[in-house]
C-alpha cells in the first residue's frame, strides 16, 4: 500500500513541476528547480518499481539520473551566473537578445 502513496507523491511532483514551469516562464532559476523536481519524480518511480520487481536495475538508474541532474544543475547555474553578470537579470526575455 505504501508504494501507491509514493507513486501518488511522484505524480504530484510531476504536476507541480509542470505547473511551475508554465507559471514561472520568466525566471530561469525557478524553471531549473522545476526540472530538478521532475528528476526527483523519475527517481522515485525508479526506486518504487525496482523495489516492486525485486530488481536492482532501477536503483542503478537512479544513480545515473542523479549524476546527470547534478551535471545539468552545475552547468545551468554557471550559465545563470554569467548571464546575471552580463545582463544583471536572469529573465528569459533577455535570452532573445543573445547572439551566438
Amino acid at each position: 500500500m505504501d508504494w501507491i502513496l509514493i507513486i501518488v507523491v511522484s505524480v504530484l511532483f510531476v504536476i507541480t513541476a509542470c505547473v511551475g514551469m508554465i507559471i514561472n516562464q520568466r525566471n530561469l532559476i525557478v524553471m531549473l528547480l522545476c526540472a530538478e523536481l521532475l528528476f526527483l519524480a523519475a527517481n522515485l518511480n525508479f526506486i518504487v518499481f525496482s523495489r516492486l520487481h525485486q530488481d536492482f536495475h532501477g536503483q542503478v538508474m537512479v544513480i545515473f539520473v542523479l549524476a546527470a541532474a547534478a551535471a545539468e544543475s552545475a552547468i545551468a547555474l554557471a550559465l545563470f551566473v554569467l548571464m546575471y553578470r552580463q545582463y544583471h537579470s536572469v529573465d528569459t526575455k533577455l535570452l532573445s537578445n543573445i547572439r551566438g
